[in-house]
């Protein structure tokens, strides 16, 4: 019995040293970057803010003629970030003109501010909304973030790394003002050597302030389109790219419904559908890391054999820089991306997409 015990064990360790040093080799095999000569990108908006700015100059580039950003539509959550904020704000006393050194945003989500004690009985054509901000920066961007109005993105700016005011002329909302958020939307964290976060220190709306950090502020960490502004994925992307300095008569957004599983296929078919037209007979897919060659190859089945694909990959930032903890993030993240590309390929085997493209 323990010879038996002692066999499976040694067994086992040999199973998995294959198996990891395979992995290695099956890295290089996933992460795949081949371009087609294509004045067409597509870009899938669950990528980065870091590769969608690396993806500026090539979006800005003469060669490239139309730019479809694919993503999924976000939840409405309108009525539970609504409830959140108003039972925090109703217990928690509001302390104005109490100094504070803002709130730091320290990921991708949402600053709101408690709007109850702004007088809206006389109310001017525009509001004159002022937000006093500062950022870090992390690879040649600072940090970004949206004005986000009774559920709408009404406008944006990049910071500076000292407290600076961002003053913004809008239209009085038809349903009156009764939720204002700041929302943090370009996070991208370099392990120790650069993060990028949001600091709110006040806004002012006409000539009501409100300070950051006294009880009039509420950190939203739920995603949704009341959170951000934005029906989908794809529409805040392209609200990034257009803060970038994009064409902005290069690019055009699609939605598809939210899918538990394989994303990626879902937005495969979307492009498709939308796209079925004589004049695109080549594409790239802007990918990022061990994702581009399933990337790759979801497009090139469901598309077919008339359409050239080929794929840009981007890879991620920080990635095996030698850091345990980065190293085994990336072997589980390899790991994933592995067993994924599988499955995905055995699917697409199996079903015939061009035939019913349905999921």
């Amino acid at each position: 019995m323990e010879k038996t015990v002692k066999r499976f064990v040694l067994y086992l360790a040999v199973f998995i040293i294959i198996y990891s040093i395979s992995l290695v080799f099956f890295r290089y095999f996933l992460s795949l970057h081949e371009p087609v000569k294509s004045d067409v990108l597509v870009i899938e908006a669950w990528i980065s803010p870091l590769d969608v700015e690396r993806a500026l100059p090539v979006i800005n580039s003469d060669s490239i003629s139309q730019v479809f950003i694919i993503g999924r539509k976000y939840p409405d959550n309108g009525e539970k970030v609504k409830s959140l904020v108003r039972e925090f704000f109703n217990h928690i006393k509001s302390i104005q003109n109490k100094k504070s050194g803002g709130i730091w945003l320290l990921t991708n989500s949402a600053l709101a501010f408690d709007c109850s004690s702004f007088s809206q009985s006389v109310l001017p054509d525009s509001l004159h909304i002022s937000v006093i901000a500062k950022g870090t920066s992390a690879l040649g961007h600072p940090a970004h973030f949206n004005l986000v109005i009774n559920g709408h993105c009404v406008a944006g700016a990049f910071t500076e790394t000292s407290f600076m005011e961002y003053d913004f002329h809008i239209p009085v909302p038809t349903d009156s003002l009764h939720s204002l958020s700041i929302f943090f939307d370009n996070d991208v964290y370099h392990g120790k050597k650069e993060d990028r976060n949001l600091c709110i220190s006040s806004i002012k709306i006409n000539d009501t302030i409100f300070i950051a950090g006294t009880g009039n502020t509420f950190l939203v960490k739920e995603y949704g389109n009341y959170t951000n502004g934005f029906s989908s994925q794809a529409a805040e992307i392209r609200n990034y790219l257009f803060q970038l300095g994009a064409d902005t008569k290069k690019v055009r957004f699609i939605e598809f419904e939210p899918v538990k599983k394989n994303q990626t296929l879902a937005a495969s078919l979307a492009f498709t559908r939308y796209c079925k037209s004589p004049n695109i007979s080549s594409v790239n897919i802007l990918s990022s890391g061990l994702h581009s060659r399933r990337t790759w190859l979801t497009y090139k089945r469901i598309m077919g054999d008339d359409i050239s694909v080929g794929v840009i990959n981007f890879k991620p930032a920080g990635y095996l820089e030698g850091k345990r903890n980065n190293i085994i993030s990336s072997y589980l993240y390899l790991n994933n991306e592995a067993f994924s590309y599988l499955y995905n390929w055995i699917v697409l085997t199996l079903r015939n997409y061009e035939e019913n493209p349905t999921i």
